[in-house]
């Protein structure tokens, strides 16, 4: 399973600290390009579609007629 955050992932990860985890060993973490949440922040409305997609590591967000890329 993998688990994006807009957080710190090194700081996320040790708040988890000796809590239980299903599967921990298995479990990646990553943390969201900080432009990434920040264009999508600025473009965000109540009812809309995006489309994300995830390819070599690299976070591709559509929006309509933008696109942002991001790591």
């Amino acid at each position: 399973m993998a688990v994006y955050t807009h957080t710190d992932p090194d700081r996320y990860w040790a708040s988890l600290a000796g809590e239980r985890i299903h599967r921990s060993e298995s479990l990646e973490l990553y943390g969201l390009d900080r432009a990434l949440v920040a264009a999508l922040v600025a473009r965000l409305d109540r009812r809309m579609t995006m489309d994300l997609s995830l390819t070599d590591g690299a976070l591709y967000l559509t929006l309509g007629e933008s696109y942002i890329p991001g790591r």
